[in-house]
């Protein structure tokens, strides 16, 4: 199978709407540094990972990914309004989610 990491949400939402779903959704929490003043603290965040799989007439058999990392508020809900969850969600695209850990 031949994997690409897609940099570009537009072109993932552009091709997942294509396809007609569903993009597979792999959620794992995390934490990531942020920095407030001049102390740099751990933000409780989730790394969201999408995939779609399909067959390219040149590649054969594909699968494009794309990762993000979402911060989540102070009860541990992932913040995705501008996030690719939001723009599939407003594409109505369907999705399957697979959670690791980590809430949404």
């Amino acid at each position: 199978m031949y994997a690409v990491q897609i940099s570009d949400r537009a072109t993932f939402v552009h091709k997942s709407k294509e396809l007609g779903g569903p993009v597979v959704v792999v959620r794992t929490a995390t934490v990531i540094p942020v920095q407030q003043g001049s102390a740099v603290l751990m933000h409780p965040a989730v790394t969201i990972e999408y995939a779609i799989e399909f067959e390219d007439r040149t590649m054969g058999p594909t699968r494009w990914t794309f990762r993000e990392v979402v911060l989540t508020d102070n009860r541990g809900e992932a913040l995705i309004s501008d996030s690719l969850w939001g723009m599939l969600s407003e594409e109505s695209i369907p999705v399957r989610i697979i959670q690791r850990s980590g809430s949404f």
